[in-house]
């Protein structure tokens, strides 16, 4: 199965340094990254063309007019410019644990979207990883947990096994898009996000 990754990005190339950072240490790279974005500017580009010129996987930037906050969109432009079987979505602000790409792949069953977790880096802790320093992905990380958003303190636990007990537990509740996977032909079935949310 190919596999491409979508990072999703505006106007901070500090965060998508860090977050193509963490993709090129992956245990099992993406076959392609795809950066959708929401209108950056000339710094972005930068970045992203750096990183292509040494990137293991192709990589490739897929930009649209700043008109305002148009993530859904974002999104399917960069849907429709990959080329996997398996699509994994991330925001432009999230460093990924090593083996991310190789859970999300143990995971994937058609008919399913996953929905992983995130943290929320402190402001503190935010200007460390910005200047470089590796990213903690344990409990202990200074991050905001805040349950109202999905941000609870045991998401920074890494547990396969538990992840696959876990994966069909969840029934309902709300979809956060900054951290979810799903094969290509199951989202081309409902057409991909809904682009009227839109501000």
């Amino acid at each position: 199965m190919k596999v491409s990754l979508i990072v999703l990005t505006y106007n901070w190339p500090a965060a998508l340094d860090r977050v193509l950072a963490s993709v090129v240490a992956q245990t099992r790279l993406p076959d392609e990254v795809v950066v959708a974005d929401d209108g950056s500017g000339e710094p972005t580009r930068a970045v992203i063309e750096r990183w292509a010129a040494t990137c293991p996987c192709p990589l490739r930037h897929v930009w649209q007019e700043d008109m305002g906050f148009r993530a859904a969109r974002c999104r399917n432009r960069g849907i429709a410019a990959s080329r996997g079987d398996y699509v994994i979505l991330i925001d432009g602000d999230m460093l990924l644990h090593p083996a991310f790409v190789a859970d999300h792949l143990m995971l994937a069953e058609r008919g399913f979207f996953l929905q992983g977790g995130r943290l929320k880096a402190t402001a503190a802790e935010t200007a460390r990883l910005l200047a470089g320093r590796r990213p903690v992905f344990a409990p202990w990380l200074a991050a905001d947990f805040h349950a109202f958003d999905g941000t609870n303190r045991h998401y920074a636990f890494h547990a396969p096994l538990l992840a696959r007990w876990k994966a069909r537990q969840r029934r309902g509740g709300r979809v956060m898009s900054c951290n979810m996977s799903f094969w290509r032909d199951d989202l081309l079935r409902v057409n991909g996000f809904d682009e009227r949310m839109e501000g």
